[in-house]
């Protein structure tokens, strides 16, 4: 193992490896040290260092394809970053390990053949902090895994200044987004902070949009974490209304190479009087123990958290009742899971006629509710039940699997097919309290809670004029003037909406 001490200026001294120059910059010294060292290189400033878990470092960089870093609160680019990084996890806990590209120069390790891959990629930069920004953007979706992990450090006690101006945040935005962006951030900045920073926009003009690519980054050989250990898995279905795609699902899980060891049915008919319709689930035999569940009570949320009560296995995989499962769908999942070192495993689901659109493993921002594989955490989460028959509550219950340091890896194969099959001939329709106001929430009250709940400030701002100038592109011109007036109040309307749900 390599360690490179620095002062943010100046490489101070190096362990484990000669002939790396003291006095360089920190970028410099990586350099040599991925072509002089096999092995782990681990870069600390010396602040941090008395701090410096030397003896967790082979338990926490756990396969070769790995990247982590720790910014002990001192953070690279301004938080403005979130008005263009809608999607990215810009904001994060650092009390648990965390999925995002937004990698430290304070402390952190690499193994020196994924640097190697990263400095291969030929980005631009002045700065080690410059150098992770761009490379980990990039390469975090061609596998490259990426955390923040608090626990490279025994102790948190020191806190880090942050680093990296305006200036630095128009040359990313312009180099992984273009121009247009940083014409958007420069708007941003002055719509909503009050900020006219035209000469760190005008800087980054020259700045070409990176246009390079980007080798895949897959792990040669299985983590040394252990993750799957009994290798029990229990299926979770709502249903409602799809008793025949429902049989074609089951068949199909009777049909895997590795049979899961329940699957836990919860049906759903408000209809008063209704009767269970499954009734092959009792005539048929079927290679696993069946938990049936038959309810008047509508909704996923409420009928995925009465399935998690009576999990008992080490995996849990969430389908739907309308998809179809190749029959090494569960092997498939659990052998990522052991090759990535991962409690999180969400599976390619496409719809008939779907292309796909990734093809390499990587982190996502992402939960399907109907093609992942959790390992079941003590406790587990609970679905909000304020996000029934709305939108938005696979992407929280995703995000309260992360915030317990579960990193969610999506993986392209085996490949699913979700058929999107209608709901069967129910006479009742689910009404929003909202509906019959005369302002109409825009956008639903449920996105906006989800958009408060996990987003950072610059992204809520960030959407809000997103939103606004794509509401306005797709109106004729005599109406612009009249969406204007009206939007404010839409936005104003989903904000209070939001609010109610929470509480």
């Amino acid at each position: 193992m390599v360690v490179i001490v620095h002062n943010s200026d100046r490489v101070v001294a190096v362990e484990g490896c000669n002939g790396i120059a003291v006095n360089g910059t920190l970028l410099s010294a990586v350099r040599e040290a991925t072509q002089k060292a096999k092995g782990t290189i681990v870069w600390c400033h010396e602040s941090l260092l008395p701090y410096f878990d030397r003896d967790r470092m082979e338990e926490l960089l756990h396969h070769r394809s790995m990247l982590i870093s720790y910014d002990a609160g001192g953070v690279f680019l301004p938080d403005a970053l979130g008005y263009v990084e809608g999607a990215s996890f810009v904001s994060f806990p650092r009390d648990v390990p965390f999925p995002t590209w937004r990698m430290s120069s304070y402390i952190g390790a690499v193994h020196f053949e994924t640097m190697e891959q990263l400095l291969a990629v030929g980005v631009e930069v002045s700065s080690f902090d410059e150098f992770l920004a761009s490379t980990c953007k990039i390469a975090q979706l061609n596998g490259l895994i990426c955390l923040s992990e608090p626990r490279l450090l025994v102790s948190h006690d020191v806190k880090m200044p942050s680093r990296g101006t305006y200036r630095d945040l128009f040359r990313f935005v312009s180099r992984h987004h273009g121009r247009y962006w940083s014409s958007f951030l420069l708007v941003c900045l002055l719509f909503f902070e009050y900020r006219l920073l035209i000469f760190a926009f005008l800087s980054a003009l020259r700045v070409p949009k990176h246009s390079g690519s980007c080798e895949r980054f897959t792990p040669r050989q299985n983590s040394t974490r252990q993750v799957v250990h009994e290798g029990t898995v229990d299926v979770v279905i709502p249903t409602i209304g799809r008793r025949t795609y429902l049989y074609d699902v089951l068949k199909d899980l009777a049909a895997q190479d590795y049979h899961p060891k329940n699957v836990i049915l919860v049906e759903q008919n408000p209809e008063p009087g209704s009767t269970s319709a499954l009734d092959y689930i009792h005539t048929e035999s079927w290679p696993f123990r069946i938990h049936h569940s038959f309810i008047h009570q509508a909704g996923a949320c409420n009928a995925r958290n009465r399935a998690l009560e009576q999990v008992s296995s080490e995996w849990i995989f969430f389908a739907d009742d309308d998809i179809r499962l190749p029959p090494d769908t569960l092997s498939g999942a659990l052998n990522s899971a052991r090759r990535y070192g991962t409690d999180g495993i969400m599976l390619n689901c496409l719809s008939v006629g779907a292309w796909n659109v990734f093809n390499s493993v990587h982190q996502t921002s992402i939960f399907g509710t109907n093609c992942s594989f959790i390992k079941r955490q003590n406790p587990m989460p609970r679905f909000d039940m304020a996000l029934e028959f709305g939108y938005g509550e696979d992407t929280d219950y995703g995000m309260q699997l992360r915030y317990k340091g579960v990193d969610i890896l999506y993986v392209p194969s085996p490949v699913l097919t979700h058929l999107n099959a209608p709901i069967g001939g129910f006479r009742t329709r689910f009404r929003q309290p909202w509906e019959g106001d005369k302002v109409q929430p825009k956008p639903s009250p449920t996105i906006m809670l989800v958009k408060r709940r996990h987003s950072s400030l610059e992204q809520v701002r960030g959407y809000k004029l997103v939103l606004f100038l794509k509401s306005l592109s797709a109106l004729p011109l005599t109406e612009k003037g009249y969406l204007v007036f009206n939007f404010w109040k839409k936005w104003r309307a989903a904000v209070t909406w939001s609010s109610r749900l929470e509480s």
